[in-house]
C-alpha cells in the first residue's frame, strides 16, 4: 500500500501544485473551470518563467487543457488510484511536451526546478503528517 501512496504522491502533488493557486480562494474546492485555473496559472508563471507575451497565450492554452484533462480523468478514475496515477503521468508528460515546443531550454528547466522543489515539499509535509499519526 505504501508504494501506492508514494508511488502516487508526486504526481498528484504536482497536479495540486499546478491547482493550487486557483484553488486557494475555494479552500480545496476547485469551483473554478479550467479555463479560470490556467489565467491563475499564467499569473503565477509569468514572472518565474519570464514569458514572453507570445509565449502566454500558448502556457494559457497548454493549461488550460491540461486541467480540463485532469477533470475527465478523475471523473473516469471514480476513486481508482491506479488508474488516476495512469492518467496523471500521461496528462503531465503531455503537458510537459507541449511547454516544451514553446517554452526555451532555460525555461523548461526553470519549469521543471520549481515543480520537483514543490513536490518535495509536498513529500516532506506529508511524511511528517504521516509520522504524527502513529
Amino acid at each position: 500500500m505504501k508504494w501506492v501512496r508514494f508511488g502516487l504522491l508526486p504526481l498528484v502533488v504536482l497536479a495540486l501544485v499546478s491547482a493550487a493557486p486557483a484553488m486557494a480562494k475555494g479552500h480545496g474546492k476547485s469551483e473554478k473551470s479550467p479555463e479560470d485555473m490556467a489565467k491563475t496559472a499564467v499569473a503565477k508563471w509569468k514572472g518565474v518563467l519570464k514569458l514572453t507575451p507570445e509565449q502566454e497565450p500558448q502556457f494559457e492554452s497548454v493549461m488550460t487543457d491540461s486541467y480540463r484533462k485532469m477533470a475527465e480523468a478523475k471523473t473516469a478514475a471514480a476513486g481508482d488510484k491506479t488508474k488516476m496515477k495512469d492518467s496523471m503521468q500521461s496528462i503531465l508528460s503531455e503537458r510537459s511536451e507541449d511547454l516544451a515546443k514553446f517554452l526555451t531550454p532555460d525555461q523548461m528547466n526553470t519549469y521543471h526546478q520549481k515543480i520537483d522543489k514543490m513536490s518535495a515539499k509536498a513529500k516532506e509535509h506529508m511524511d511528517k503528517a504521516e509520522g504524527a499519526s502513529k
